[in-house]
């Protein structure tokens, strides 16, 4: 008799979470690759990339470059890799990260730079590379040249 009413308080326990779940969270964090691709200057040194998120199925702990904000940023290549998530339409959530990686020495290739890691919200599980706008601000050359024309895209993992 007792463990019956041990395996039904399980039971009543487990039904219980099913029902208090948040519907449409089955994923914890995503992780996604920032890539670079540009081409006709073989030493790009530094770059800025500029990733606008789905702020309602994605996010990332703290703002502005707090090292939660850092600590979610993965380099996949040599340099210095910095970032900074903000709130660009002012309605409290942030929804834009900007990756910067400084490379002098080798300098950058085309391909992945970078991973973020990002915590899910209700619909996280769906995200696509296509909710995602990557857009490349800055791009120069050891010298200091600016590079038209680059462009970045994501892989979400």
């Amino acid at each position: 008799m007792r463990r019956s009413r041990a395996v039904g308080a399980i039971v009543v326990g487990l039904f219980a979470a099913l029902l208090t779940a948040e519907p449409g969270l089955a994923c914890s964090t995503r992780e996604v690759a920032v890539s670079v691709a540009f081409s006709g200057y073989p030493d790009l040194a530094g770059l800025v990339a500029r990733l606008e998120y789905p702020q309602d199925k994605l996010t990332i702990p703290g703002t502005e470059n707090d090292p939660e904000v850092l600590a979610r940023l993965t380099s996949l290549t040599s340099g210095i890799l910095s970032g900074r998530d903000d709130d660009f339409d002012n309605d409290g959530i942030d929804e834009r990260l900007e990756v910067g990686l400084i490379s002098p020495s080798p300098t950058i290739p085309s391909g992945a730079f970078a991973e973020v890691e990002f915590d899910c919200l209700a619909g996280g599980d769906s995200v696509g590379a296509a909710d995602f706008a990557c857009t490349v601000v800055d791009a120069t050359t050891s010298s200091g040249t600016d590079i038209s024309g680059a462009t970045c895209s994501v892989v979400v993992e």
